[in-house]
């Protein structure tokens, strides 16, 4: 059987927990790519109001490491699995920067045209 999942699973059902599961099968691929799609939806929340995601933890009163880019996956000794922002997390982002969960996960389908702006030209 597979199942397929969509970023509203993701993150308010815990689906990524499935991962741990041996009685269920699901499209790890798409995993991976959900886990993706979350990152990028708050890097392209931060770059939309002007902060980077650092600051963005800041403003939502997080640690300032909590969207590090090098805590998205757990180290190689851990087994370099994803790590997925908690909800309260999410939550908070989205209270300090008055966004709607649709705006959020609508953010993911802008993010290469964002991405593209944001990355420093480095010649």
């Amino acid at each position: 059987m597979r199942l397929e999942y969509n970023l509203v699973d993701v993150l308010f059902l815990g689906v990524y927990n499935l991962s741990m599961s041996t009685n269920v099968d699901f499209n790890r691929a798409a995993l991976a790519d959900h886990h993706k799609d979350i990152w990028t939806a708050i890097d392209c929340l931060a770059f939309n109001n002007k902060l980077s995601a650092s600051g963005l933890e800041k403003k939502a009163g997080l640690d300032a490491t909590t969207f590090n880019p090098s805590k998205r996956f757990h180290s190689e000794k851990m087994g370099g699995q994803p790590r997925w922002p908690s909800t309260e997390s999410i939550a908070r982002i989205l209270i300090c920067t008055d966004t709607s969960f649709t705006e959020f996960a609508q953010l993911q389908e802008k993010s290469k045209r964002i991405q593209t702006r944001y990355i420093p030209n480095r010649l």
